[in-house]
């Protein structure tokens, strides 16, 4: 799958999403949103994923909330 708002990786047991967006604090969009969904499905439909962690890009903020 590609992503344009996120990154995401597999790595054996974990998968690591990260919101991409960090010139906007990473705000979420409608299509950060679906990313977000897409990818969070991938890794629950693979039998060798135990953990999903989700974090922000750019040390500034998480997630700022919804992007107007």
């Amino acid at each position: 799958m590609s992503f344009h708002e996120i990154l995401f990786e597999i790595d054996g047991p974990m998968a690591l999403v990260t919101i991409n967006r960090a010139e906007r604090h990473n705000a979420i969009s409608l299509a950060t949103l679906n990313e977000l969904q897409r990818a969070v499905a991938e890794a629950a439909d693979d039998d060798a994923v135990k953990v999903i962690t989700i974090t922000g890009a750019g040390g500034r903020a998480f997630a700022s909330g919804s992007d107007l």
